[in-house]
């Protein structure tokens, strides 16, 4: 049996008043460098606290009268309401925010540290309430249907000190398997450095005197482009005659490594018709455009296929082993190669003037096989502990579960 037959059913908006924020002229001086604390939501993005005391800008009383930002008082609830929904944290004392909050003055009924945990609880229902085009944006008067059931005050203040104690210890771990995982990383990191540099080459494997070459000099460059007209099918297997990947940035995504399949396929006839350009098995792609550089994703091709305008494949030649070669991308960013700040974009020359040691082909497999044993089993302790931090987030879900369905604490007494 739960405590819920002694909550009561009712809503946010009818426990709290919410109310949005707003943010004085930006360009007159006088509004801003006052004593009032102004919060914004990428204030509250690395907050990991319960209070606030204020975020990076302050305004001037004549700043707040300028607007409708509304002072609120210690304990207010706050809420970012869009880019992105879902900070919270608890006024420390009177302050104000931007527009891109909902504010909640909880009723004296209502415990703002309960109110917060709700909010955590409640907020993929929250999301799903959102709209907008641009980004998503909850009203305050959406947000105040949100239902909750709401339990008496002692028992508010007894979930909130049970939350706090077992969250605080998921918290720690998950802190700790953050910390591991980023060391792993950079280990992975700094052993292909040192592999590529030629330090790991010389005192690990005995590779010595090492030419170092551009790339273009033993391997082809070749961009990608975008047939127009052609019935393209989303399996493979929707038809024995379209059997010819047609690979996009999107299929980046999909294998860790390797690049064996596509969500599009083209016919051998129309490959021919169009003139496309079929990059061999063993070549390197990768975004060479936009937003798609940060992923830094870089994919060996396991089956031929032509790749669009906004790939491009690196072609190893006969001095140059495709695992080598894979192994070679992995040890920078894309991004170190990419040029412009509003579009950014990787050219051909750029990709052709990279450097790297070119050992022999004997060489290039002890290379390749001492970094598959090594790193293999770096990228392994990395699954694991990915699986530890997704079983943390579980495990905080179901507390969150139990705490508001009544299940988390005796009700022992359930005074209001």
């Amino acid at each position: 049996m739960t405590g819920l037959e002694h909550w009561r059913k009712t809503t946010l908006g009818e426990e709290c008043e919410i109310v949005s924020g707003s943010t004085p002229k930006t360009g007159e001086p006088s509004f801003w460098g006052g004593d009032i604390p102004w919060l914004t939501p990428a204030d509250l993005s690395k907050w990991k606290g319960t209070y606030i005391d204020g975020g990076a800008r302050y305004i001037t009383q004549a700043g707040l009268d300028s607007c409708s930002a509304r002072i609120f008082p210690k304990n207010t609830v706050m809420m970012s309401s869009r880019a992105p929904i879902g900070y919270t944290a608890i006024a420390n004392r009177e302050m104000c925010t931007n527009q891109g909050f909902k504010s909640m003055l909880p009723s004296a009924t209502v415990n703002p540290e309960w109110l917060r945990y709700f909010l955590g609880h409640a907020l993929p229902e929250i999301k799903a309430m959102a709209s907008g085009t641009t980004f998503a944006e909850i009203s305050g008067k959406k947000l105040g249907t949100l239902t909750m059931n709401l339990p008496p005050l002692g028992e508010q203040k007894r979930i909130v000190e049970v939350l706090d104690d077992h969250l605080s210890r998921l918290d720690k771990a998950l802190a700790e398997t953050e910390y591991s995982n980023k060391a792993a990383r950079r280990f992975s990191s700094s052993l292909l450095h040192a592999m590529f540099s030629g330090d790991l080459m010389k005192d690990e494997l005995g590779i010595q005197d090492v030419n170092s070459v551009e790339l273009g000099t033993v391997a082809e460059i070749q961009s990608g482009g975008t047939p127009k007209g052609v019935d393209r099918l989303t399996s493979e297997a929707e038809s024995e005659t379209h059997n010819v990947p047609f690979y996009k940035v999107g299929d980046m995504n999909r294998d860790a490594r390797y690049m064996k399949s596509s969500r599009s396929y083209l016919t051998e006839t129309d490959v021919d018709s169009l003139r496309l350009k079929v990059i061999p098995a063993g070549s390197v792609i990768f975004p060479k455009a936009g937003g798609a550089i940060a992923t830094d994703k870089k994919r060996l091709v396991q089956v031929p296929g032509p790749i669009d305008l906004n790939c491009m494949a690196v072609i190893p030649g006969v001095e140059m082993l495709p695992s080598y070669l894979a192994w070679f991308f992995d040890s920078f960013k894309l991004s170190d190669l990419s040029n412009g700040s509003i579009l950014p974009q990787i050219g051909k020359t750029a990709v052709m003037q990279v450097r790297l040691p070119c050992p022999s082909l004997s060489e290039q497999e002890a290379v390749v096989q001492y970094l598959e044993e090594n790193i293999s089993m770096v990228r392994a302790q990395v699954q694991s502990i990915e699986g530890i931090a997704s079983s943390i987030a579980n495990l905080r879900r179901s507390i969150l579960n139990d705490a508001f369905s009544g299940r988390l604490v005796d009700r022992g007494s359930s005074e209001q």
